[in-house]
């Protein structure tokens, strides 16, 4: 992913990456190709993302 820009404005700071196609996890879990393995894979980089997040001491209020 290449990153190609970034802006703020008074309350938020953006940043621009070039667009992926491929889809989000959700549509690919409803069309159920997803192995064993890959669903082992997703879960392990969410538990580290939101590990990570927690060592940096962010909290966000809307991840349900």
């Amino acid at each position: 992913m290449n990153f190609i820009n970034s802006f703020q404005d008074n309350e938020y700071f953006y940043l621009v990456f070039e667009w992926l196609q491929g889809g989000d996890l959700f549509s690919l879990i409803l069309s159920q190709n997803l192995t064993e393995l890959q669903a082992q894979f997703y879960a392990a980089q969410i538990v580290l993302s939101l590990d990570y997040l927690h060592e940096v001491n962010l909290k966000l209020k809307n991840l349900v």
